[in-house]
């Protein structure tokens, strides 16, 4: 089922013998666009007192209580190594983070792209390695997640223009990938609210906070309305 990102923002997270913290953001890879972890403010020790919970962990929500069933215990989150929600998510941070749970590396098998790749348009599916080597065309990508904050207030840009900025997300709590931005048209379309699939994106500026789709301004135009 999909959910907005504000839905998921503000839910108590419940390990198996009590509460640990609220959702406060989501952290996804910016090559498949698939959620990999929880920000969890848990008021623990660190920068913030975050810690992050892969989503591997998370049971079936209960929407409308806004609870989170994660199978772990609290003991193992108050452990858990703690994150600096203002800094890039190292990959060494996350080895540790999963040996801390013994969890399994969803990055094993390698981690190559093709050597022109920045952000690339990808089918909703879990990432599957390339076997490929670095003398074949592709080069080792230096991973990194992205936090979902990043994406709020990016401006999207079609092939003739702006067409507005990103004002929510909408999850898929099943597969666990961003199926929509949702963009705010602002003056252009009078404030109206329409979908955008990451699957259109041609690339990311992070930096310069942009996203610029492979759609015209007039199929935006033409678009349904986005419905929450």
């Amino acid at each position: 089922m999909n959910h907005v990102l504000s839905n998921w923002a503000g839910s108590v997270v419940r390990a198996n013998d009590g509460e640990v913290g609220t959702v406060e953001q989501l952290y996804f890879d910016d090559l498949t666009w698939t959620i990999r972890y929880m920000a969890v403010r848990s008021g623990g020790r660190g920068p913030g007192g975050h810690v992050l919970i892969s989503v591997e962990a998370l049971g079936k929500p209960d929407w409308e209580m806004r609870v989170f069933p994660v199978n772990l215990t609290a003991e193992q989150v108050r452990n858990s190594p703690s994150v600096d929600t203002e800094e890039a998510v190292s990959r060494q941070y996350e080895e540790e983070l999963h040996r801390h749970y013994a969890w399994p590396f969803y990055w094993e098998g390698g981690f190559y792209v093709p050597s022109e790749y920045v952000t690339a348009m990808v089918p909703f599916i879990e990432y599957v390695p390339v076997m490929e080597t670095p003398a074949s065309g592709v080069r080792k990508l230096d991973p990194h997640l992205h936090g979902t904050w990043e994406l709020m207030n990016v401006s999207v840009h079609a092939v003739d223009g702006k067409i507005g900025h990103v004002e929510d997300l909408v999850v898929d709590d099943d597969t666990r990938v961003i199926r929509y931005f949702v963009v705010n048209t602002r003056k252009w379309l009078s404030n109206r609210r329409v979908p955008v699939s990451p699957q259109w994106v041609k690339s990311v500026s992070w930096t310069g906070k942009k996203v610029f789709v492979d759609l015209s301004r007039e199929a935006v135009k033409g678009s349904p309305a986005f419905d929450p």
